[in-house]
């Protein structure tokens, strides 16, 4: 079983925290090793570059053990343009290997792993209030990651590998899934891949009334700038020339 939380407050940079109970979900063979897949909604997105740093170096899943690549145990799919807004953006997803069957014998009970995510730029709303509700907050649905087992002998009353074809570069053709079952237990479904809960993330915008003080203060702030930089340049260049005079008066 395993949860999905993410906190409120995470502004342009909240973090997903996945969290597993290992006792209460074991590996049905010592060929088995645990994954999760993510798909984002276009208003969120992953960089793929910290997520690979953080991974490689263990603080993010666990690459595996054997000759396999570490771009094999963690993958990217769909938009991963960082700064494209949301307008222009599209879906993506995640692929990631958390550890292996050998990981139950550690007797670790709880596990936690932190994902970052960021959010695109959204749509600006024209003011901050409307009919006594704040608009400049929008509420985006995250399909909670789905958590599974991928045991590379076949164990039986497995899921087939096609439910998540992006795994199908990393294992071999006869590996089975077993998915682990969300916290939410009115969700519990024998489906391919089981049904998932969804998780509210609140995303701030711009508030298109606020651009002219926004550009007042811009303006103010460039212009004072301007002139501290203008003063520091006027005060050195005529310290050098009275310096200069004192030199040849000697």
């Amino acid at each position: 079983m395993y949860s999905v939380s993410v906190p409120p407050g995470g502004g342009f940079h909240p973090k997903l925290y996945l969290s597993l109970n290992s006792s209460s979900s074991p590996a049905p063979s010592p060929s088995c090793s645990l994954w999760t897949h993510a798909n984002l909604p276009r208003s969120i997105i992953v960089d793929r570059f910290q997520l690979s740093l953080l991974h490689h170096e263990h603080r993010l899943g666990s690459p595996s053990t054997s000759s396999a690549p570490t771009s094999e145990t963690i993958q990217f799919f769909g938009d991963t343009d960082l700064e494209a807004p949301v307008s222009r953006a599209g879906p993506a997803a995640l692929l990631l290997r958390l550890r292996g069957a050998e990981g139950d014998a550690k007797g670790k009970g709880k596990e936690v792993e932190e994902i970052p995510l960021h959010v695109r730029y959204q749509d600006p709303v024209q003011d901050r209030w409307a009919g006594g509700e704040r608009k400049d907050m929008v509420d985006v649905e995250l399909e909670w990651p789905s958590v599974f087992w991928a045991c590379e002998d076949g164990a039986a009353s497995g899921c087939p590998l096609s439910t998540i074809p992006e795994l199908s570069s990393s294992v071999p053709p006869s590996t089975s899934l077993h998915f682990l079952s969300p916290s939410a237990a009115s969700l519990s479904s024998s489906t391919c891949p089981p049904p998932r809960p969804t998780t509210t993330v609140q995303i701030p915008t711009g508030v298109l009334s606020d651009l002219p003080y926004v550009e007042s203060i811009n303006f103010v702030a460039v212009w004072l700038g301007a002139l501290w930089v203008a003063r520091k340049a006027w005060t050195r260049s005529r310290g050098g020339r009275d310096e200069h005079k004192a030199s040849k008066s000697d």
